[in-house]
């Protein structure tokens, strides 16, 4: 009986991503809500309101940070970082870009049913920064 239960006393969480302590690379982000994230890829990591204001001055810049202390839900997933160390600007690979190419002349409009200036404002930057 208890080889029979023991499948089901393993949680299927332990199959899922766990977001530990450790060295992230990424670019700093805060949305339209004040709230900051470390944007990498199909990863994102939450930055606690009581630190978020160490990363203001790298918005929109990769860097690579060491997440001293990092909070996640038992169901995995985002983390939540609430205590790092930045070390500097994020290492370029050759295969893998944070800023991708853009070719020349690619204009992005985008149209919606909002008038949010903070938000207009961000996107104007994310773009002059592909150029």
């Amino acid at each position: 009986m208890l080889i029979t239960l023991l499948p089901a006393a393993i949680p299927e969480t332990a199959f899922a991503g766990i977001r530990g302590p450790g060295k992230y690379a990424g670019v700093v982000i805060f949305d339209r809500w004040k709230s900051c994230i470390l944007f990498s890829g199909v990863y994102l990591m939450y930055i606690s309101e009581n630190v978020k204001e160490g990363l203001r001055e790298y918005e929109g810049q990769a860097i690579l940070l060491d997440a001293l202390e990092v909070r996640q839900p038992k169901n995995p997933g985002d983390g939540l970082i609430t205590k790092y160390k930045v070390l500097g600007p994020a290492p370029h690979a050759a295969s893998h870009s944070v800023v991708p190419t853009v070719p020349e002349g690619l204009v992005l409009t985008a149209n919606g049913p909002f008038d949010d200036r903070y938000f207009n404002s961000w996107v104007e930057r994310q773009l002059a920064l592909l150029q």
